[in-house]
């Protein structure tokens, strides 16, 4: 390629290729590299309607295509906009006449549309796997393969790592299953049901969500006394991004034990610590830690948690079973210096917007382009463990953090209410489970 394009420096190239470090192969390095934007409602409809997909049967495109212009879309959006995923739910659409609401369900679906591959003349036939298992045994084995990568947040794996996984299996060693080896499972993987792809050297999964569900199942399938410890493990994980859906799958797919097992632990646990008339505060001062509020034009201030909260359970309880509200209400906070962590004046641009600079900023460096009003506005940071040793100074604050306008509050009596809830059904299910024996 280097010397191509060394013959005819005049032209523009373009490549196009699966993501990965171009930074690493020389030849590259005269790219620009660039990403694929997920896609709009109206690319993902020129995408079906391009696809050369069942001929035979147009119809199902065409019902396809009418249905993700109507809801799917909008509902569906993460896979929707992706060019593989939605690739994959016309086909999960073409053997099950309809995409699943639940994320879960959705994949798993996928899987059984991936485990048998679809020629677009001659509709659906059985592909035998090199392993000599079903479909449904093979998946068992790769939810465990998928549950040890994702516990070592391994996303990318050589031959070789793929190879320890394998022979680390469990599913492998209590089985009476036909004899099959680490080559045998990787070519199944890539080439029959094209769950990883083989790219610089390594191996990645085709889609990270496979992975993320895959591992879910695996966890759902474990004894009871285990689950309290796979809740450990999502709080001590280093990274959880915002759009890893393993836990979502995981409580979707059995919610009450997880509630049982996970969230009842954790909750019970929260309120030992937090009980009592200074049991909001502790929280406060234990697991909010700190809060900084967000500079903004006007009187108001945004407020800006750092973080959250400590714990990952917490926030997914809060946000997901216990429906907590989302305070949406910006809080004007009185003027307290001790707690200013930036001073900002408010300064008239050309075009006679409001704009925040830096006091000092201001002071020492203003354009004369812009106009000083005199106003101020501020940044406060405030550190709960130490507030809550002189809160009584403070009054008007400690109302504001303990009203219905202030986010961790509301946390906190959503946290609450939901461990209640869930202590009388816990109790209720012990006294009604064997009724029917008399």
């Amino acid at each position: 390629m280097k010397k191509f394009m060394r013959k005819y420096p005049n032209n523009f190239y373009v490549l196009s290729s699966r993501h990965f470090d171009f930074d690493n192969i020389s030849a590259f390095r005269r790219f620009l590299l660039t990403e694929l934007e997920p896609f709009t409602k109206e690319q993902s409809l020129q995408l079906i309607d391009k696809l050369e997909f069942r001929p035979d049967e147009p119809s199902i495109k065409q019902k396809f295509a009418k249905q993700l212009d109507e809801n799917l879309y909008t509902t569906h959006r993460e896979f929707a906009s992706n060019p593989l995923l939605l690739t994959i739910m016309l086909m999960t659409f073409e053997q099950f006449a309809e995409v699943p609401s639940k994320m879960h369900v959705f994949y798993r679906e996928a899987y059984a549309t991936l485990s048998q591959k679809h020629d677009a003349s001659k509709g659906a036939y059985k592909r035998a796997l090199k392993t000599g298992l079903s479909a449904d045994r093979f998946a068992d084995y790769f939810a465990e393969f998928c549950a040890r990568t994702y516990s070592d947040e391994k996303y990318e794996m050589t031959r070789d790592e793929i190879v320890d996984y394998f022979n680390k299996l469990n599913t492998r060693k209590k089985s009476d299953d036909p004899e099959f080896d680490a080559d045998d499972f990787i070519y199944d993987l890539h080439h029959n049901l094209c769950l990883l792809y083989h790219e610089s050297g390594k191996y990645h999964f085709t889609h990270r969500s496979f992975q993320e569900y895959f591992c879910a199942l695996y966890f759902s399938r474990q004894k009871d006394k285990a689950l309290e410890r796979i809740g450990e493990s999502f709080e001590k994980r280093s990274m959880l991004s915002f759009s890893d859906k393993t836990f979502h799958m995981l409580y979707d797919m059995i919610p009450e034990k997880v509630e049982e097992y996970i969230f009842l632990p954790y909750l019970k646990k929260l309120f030992d610590e937090c009980s009592g008339p200074d049991g909001y505060w502790t929280y406060l001062a234990h697991h909010i830690k700190e809060m900084r509020t967000n500079r903004r034009i006007g009187l108001r201030h945004r407020m800006l948690m750092l973080p959250e909260t400590d714990s990952f359970i917490g926030e997914f309880i809060t946000r997901y079973p216990a429906h907590g509200i989302i305070v949406k209400d910006d809080v004007q906070f009185p003027y307290y210096k001790e707690f200013v962590y930036e001073e900002y004046e408010v300064c008239v641009d050309p075009d006679g917007e409001e704009n925040l600079i830096s006091a000092e900023m201001a002071e020492a460096h203003l354009p004369s382009v812009y106009k000083r009003t005199g106003r101020k506005e501020y940044e406060y940071h405030f550190n709960f463990g130490k507030l809550i040793k002189s809160r009584d100074k403070y009054p008007d604050l400690v109302a504001i953090f303990e009203s219905n306008k202030f986010q961790p509050y509301v946390d906190f009596m959503a946290l609450k209410a939901y461990y209640q809830k869930l202590t009388a059904n816990i109790v209720d299910s012990e006294d009604d489970s064997l009724d029917f024996l008399g």
